[in-house]
């Protein structure tokens, strides 16, 4: 890559592409495992490390807020050294510096993240394609672009997804969707499965980090993009974040004198292609 003003950018498509790059190697799982062989510790310290290395190198929040980023600790692609070694040496840093914290001092089962309903975080890799086998998504709004898939915040859609991946009764939850009114016709065309998927899959933090690209720089919606797509990810934005979203949200309903409903389809839309990308 040529690492010009452009690229070094924070949020540059170059920045991204790194990102997927270590997020497909094992080098983050590798130095926690090293660290804590205890399963359960090393899978909760994976899941708080792993996304907070990502926003370093892109440079964008996915889990914390940025006002309290170490700048010093944002990677530089300018710098002579091994994008591999930083990694690990980032790694090893933020797990001795949070165990205690993350872990609250106890040895913890893998079991403690596990839900009523029998889910568990732990073992969840957000990967759609184990449950969508033989119902592909990619070119899904080729063959139809009239497609409308709601996808707000704040309602159940983890919880369905869930429902998906370990029971896989796309008609149940097609049948859950239009109960709450969180469904739109057009998603009729489809099978239930993929258009359920559409609706409640969470994306990888890096692809849902692209929506903002998708609107015009310094619109309102591209501001609108970047408080909505990390609510798309298997992440928890905190209440501060839903809040400041849901009154844009409600301001450009009123600035462009169209429902609110309305502003969460253009945005569930815009997210669900970029799922099926």
């Amino acid at each position: 890559m040529h690492w010009d003003a452009d690229a070094c950018a924070w949020g540059s498509q170059q920045r991204m592409q790194v990102a997927a790059l270590v997020e497909a190697t094992p080098l983050v799982e590798g130095e926690i495992r090293r660290l804590f062989p205890d399963p359960g510790q090393a899978e909760r310290m994976i899941e708080y490390i792993k996304p907070r290395i990502t926003e370093k190198i892109v440079g964008r929040e996915i889990v914390s807020h940025s006002a309290n980023w170490n700048k010093h600790n944002l990677w530089d692609p300018t710098l002579n050294t091994s994008v591999c070694g930083w990694v690990r040496r980032l790694t090893v840093a933020m797990a001795k510096a949070n165990p205690r914290r993350i872990l609250h001092g106890h040895t913890l089962p893998a079991s403690t993240w596990e839900s009523e309903d029998g889910y568990n975080p732990v073992f969840d890799d957000a990967n759609s394609e184990n449950v969508l086998i033989g119902h592909p998504l990619c070119g899904i709004f080729d063959e139809h672009p009239g497609l409308r898939v709601p996808r707000p915040v704040g309602g159940p859609g983890p919880k369905w997804w869930r429902r998906l991946q370990h029971k896989g009764d796309a008609g149940v939850v097609r049948d859950s969707m239009r109960a709450a009114g969180m469904w739109d016709t057009s998603l009729d065309v489809l099978d239930p499965l993929p258009a359920c998927a559409l609706v409640c899959a969470p994306l990888p933090s890096v692809r849902a980090s692209l929506l903002p690209r998708l609107y015009e720089p310094g619109s309102v919606w591209e501001q609108l993009a970047i408080e909505y797509w990390p609510t798309q990810t298997t992440g928890r934005p905190g209440a501060q974040r839903l809040r400041q979203l849901r009154q844009l949200v409600e301001h450009t309903a009123q600035t462009d004198q169209v429902f609110e409903w309305d502003v969460w389809v253009r945005l569930g839309t815009m997210t669900a292609r970029l799922l099926a990308d």
